[in-house]
């Protein structure tokens, strides 16, 4: 199957751009709330959960991928993105087995220091569980962003509707004041703006190749 006009294909290949371009600079507005101490940048309201600095480093290095991947760029390029793409998932997967078994590796606190009694936080610094698993499955569909599984249908598709799936959840608990729906109890909950920059990286990741898969 293919895309049934040329400029539709750019025009979605543009957007997927746009998009990291996107979560590249929410990333980056983040790290500058932590050093500032700016809670806009952080939390957006005062009552919101923060994005965890390792969380908006994985935002930044996820769309610093994207970007590569959607470029006309040759074998260096890409295996920069392969190996940002690669952290992600790692980052993902330490921050995830850290809530499953209890563990510490002491990364949540690495760049800045948040407080124990910080906003909707379970163990400061650290990100939701959410969040964890949408960097997991973000940074694998990077990696297989190239890769089909059956009939054709990118293998990247399967990885990103969950995340499209959790981000839209945490965005109608928002919408609605339904923490149950952003927040596990006890664990932290995951940020407004991490809900929605999740969801604009997960459509990058769809419409960046248009040829092939939903788009199709």
């Amino acid at each position: 199957m293919d895309f049934p006009h040329p400029y539709g294909r750019q025009a979605l290949r543009d957007f997927a751009q746009i998009a990291s371009i996107a979560v590249i600079l929410s990333g980056c507005l983040v790290l500058v709330g932590w050093m500032l101490d700016i809670t806009a940048f952080k939390s957006i309201l005062l009552a919101l959960p923060t994005l965890k600095v390792n969380a908006a480093v994985c935002f930044i290095l996820a769309g610093v991928a994207l970007w590569l991947f959607c470029g006309e760029y040759g074998g260096f390029q890409r295996w920069i993105a392969r190996a940002c793409a690669l952290i992600v998932a790692l980052v993902g997967l330490v921050t995830l087995s850290q809530d499953v078994f209890g563990w510490n590796f002491g990364i949540d606190q690495l760049l800045f220091t948040e407080p124990a009694d910080a906003v909707g936080a379970g163990q400061p610094g650290r990100m939701a569980p959410p969040a964890a698993l949408s960097f997991i499955l973000m940074g694998l569909a990077l990696l297989f962003l190239d890769t089909e599984y059956e009939r054709g249908f990118p293998l990247n598709q399967f990885l990103v509707f969950p995340v499209a799936f959790i981000a839209l959840v945490a965005l109608i608990g928002y919408a609605y004041d339904a923490p149950m729906l952003y927040r596990i109890p006890t664990f932290t909950g995951m940020a407004l703006h991490a809900a929605a920059m999740f969801l604009v990286l997960g459509t990058g990741l769809i419409v960046a190749r248009p040829a092939r898969g939903l788009v199709a």
